[in-house]
Parts: structure tokens; C-alpha cells; sequence
């Protein structure tokens, strides 16, 4: 009699414990379900549980099971990942590979915020036919920044090819033309001399005194750019 009753006692509890767990979980599913259906933009799941106050595991258990009935997505929209960066095609040359290498450095921020992505003919990999890669690269670029100098002007692949398809495509709309006033030069007759170059005032960037400072006005002008054109898409 003894022996039954301790193990009626033994298997009852379990049960009890059972239920209350399952009731706990649902509730749970139902918090968290609306939280993460009611926001446009999800936050990461750590945000989510900090705002909560719940363990990881509480968490996941929750989620979990939302995602297996199909009321949640597993993976919910990230401002980041929502839509791929924009490409932006580099025109220079070679000669003025320091001032390049040194804007790109404050470009960083703007591809870590995955605003853009930029390509450059040092990129092309050993093996690779540099003119077929350079000829996609044309087409796949939203944003062309010619940096201006006068070896970019003199140089018959530079003003060649890269501008009249760059310059093609901007007058079809299906790019922007970005000049940017890297060293002193005449460029009044040229295809771009018509267009908004950065830095605004287009005074060089090699003729300011704070480089540095010339160089963040022409980031942050690519950057208002590429909001527009994220925007518009």
C-alpha cells in the first residue's frame, strides 16, 4: 500500500511539472509572437531577449516552436541584409594610386554599414582577363567615381572605354557618374564636366591643406547618394 502510494507520488509530480511548462511555454509563444510580428524591422534575438528579461533557453524553446508552426519566420528583416549594397565602379589611374588607396580608407565605414561595395582594377586575381573583368564590372557598377586628375584625363583606357560606358550608362539612368576632383586639372570640355563633382567646390583634394578633411566631404557625398538610390529601389 505504502510502495503504491510512493510511486503514484513519484509519478504524479513530473505530470503536474509537465503541464505547468507547457502552459509557461504558450504563454511565451504568444509574447514573443507578438512582439516579433508586430515590428517592421526585427531586432537580433539578444535584444529581444534583454528586453524580455528571459534566459537563452527560455528563448530559444519559445522561438523554436513558433518557427516550427510557421507563425514566425526564422530569420526576421535586417536593415544590413535587406538589400545587397550598392556596387561603385573606381576610374583612375594607376598613377594616382596613393590618393585612391587613401579615399578608400574613408570609405569603410560606408561599406561596413553595407551602403556600398567598391571594385577597382587591383582587384582583378592573377589568371583573370583583366579587360573581360573590368568590361563586367562596367555593367554591374550603380556608381561610377571618376577620379580626376590629368593622367586620368591622358589615359586612352581611362577616358576610353571606362568613361564612354560609364557616361552611357548614367545618361540611360541606370547609374550615377560621380567626378571627383582628386589633382588640378582642365576639365571643362570633358563628357563629365557637366556634372556635381565631389568635393562640392571642387577644389582638389591634393590642394587642401587637411586631405583628410577633403576626403571625408567626398564620403559623406557618396554616402548621401547611395541613401537616394537605396531609397529609390
Amino acid at each position: 500500500m505504502n510502495k503504491r502510494y510512493k510511486k503514484s507520488a513519484q509519478t504524479s509530480l513530473p505530470r503536474q511539472t509537465v503541464r505547468q511548462s507547457a502552459a509557461d511555454v504558450k504563454n511565451d509563444m504568444k509574447l514573443l509572437a507578438a512582439l516579433l510580428n508586430g515590428r517592421g524591422i526585427r531586432p537580433s534575438d539578444a535584444a529581444l531577449r534583454k528586453e524580455l528579461g528571459w534566459s537563452e533557453g527560455r528563448f530559444q524553446r519559445a522561438k523554436n516552436r513558433l518557427v516550427a508552426e510557421g507563425r514566425v519566420r526564422s530569420e526576421g528583416p535586417r536593415r544590413k541584409s535587406s538589400r545587397a549594397p550598392l556596387k561603385i565602379f573606381v576610374s583612375y589611374s594607376h598613377k594616382d594610386e596613393r590618393l585612391r588607396a587613401a579615399l578608400a580608407k574613408h570609405l569603410v565605414p560606408l561599406e561596413r554599414a553595407g551602403l556600398i561595395s567598391i571594385w577597382h582594377d587591383r582587384k582583378i586575381d592573377g589568371g583573370e582577363e583583366w579587360d573581360s573583368k573590368i568590361t563586367a564590372e562596367l555593367e554591374a557598377a550603380d556608381i561610377f567615381l571618376l577620379l580626376i586628375s590629368i593622367d586620368f584625363i591622358n589615359s586612352p583606357y581611362c577616358c576610353g572605354k571606362e568613361l564612354r560606358r560609364a557616361m552611357e550608362r548614367h545618361e540611360r539612368g541606370s547609374a550615377v557618374v560621380v567626378p571627383v576632383s582628386l589633382r588640378a586639372c582642365v576639365w571643362d570640355h570633358a563628357p563629365f564636366e557637366k556634372l556635381q563633382p565631389l568635393p562640392p567646390d571642387r577644389r582638389p583634394i591634393s590642394a587642401r591643406g587637411d586631405m583628410d578633411r577633403a576626403m571625408m566631404e567626398v564620403a559623406e557625398g557618396i554616402r548621401t547618394i547611395a541613401e537616394k538610390l537605396l531609397a529609390s529601389k
